[in-house]
């Protein structure tokens, strides 16, 4: 097996672990939850810090600090925020207007059942499959 340094810090400092255990190390870091509120010296503490700091000057991570005065300050990085916030508000509206059409289909799927109709029926009616409406009905 080989180690290989690979970034880990908001510092941006190497650490060197085994190869073999960076998937698991990304996917327990993918999984990381922190208390927002929490401040203190260490590296946590300053990045909870970050994320919550309005002021780039404030900021006791240069990237962080950067990134933040790009997008706050700098024409370019304002609309680029802009454009970001547009594709996500368009995507969450998206995605509950989706999960509401399926709420609807599976309450009307219920209703009609109750009234008799086959699951065959029931699809085509909602328009969703067959083993999904058996799902709903029962």
């Amino acid at each position: 097996m080989f180690s290989k340094p690979i970034s880990a810090s908001p510092t941006g400092k190497s650490h060197t672990i085994n190869s073999s255990y960076q998937i698991r190390f990304f996917r327990i870091v993918e999984n990381l939850y922190v208390n927002g509120e929490y401040r203190d010296d260490s590296a946590i503490g300053k990045l909870m810090h970050d994320f919550n700091c309005a002021d780039a000057d404030d900021m006791h991570y240069g990237l962080l600090a950067e990134r933040t005065r790009y997008l706050k300050e700098n024409s370019k990085g304002v609309n680029e925020m802009y454009r970001t916030m547009d594709e996500v508000e368009k995507e969450c509206y998206e995605e509950g207007r989706e999960k509401g059409r399926e709420t609807q289909a599976e309450l009307t799927a219920i209703n009609l059942r109750k009234l008799g109709l086959p699951l065959e029926q029931i699809a085509h009616a909602v328009g969703f499959h067959v083993e999904k409406v058996e799902k709903w009905v029962k």
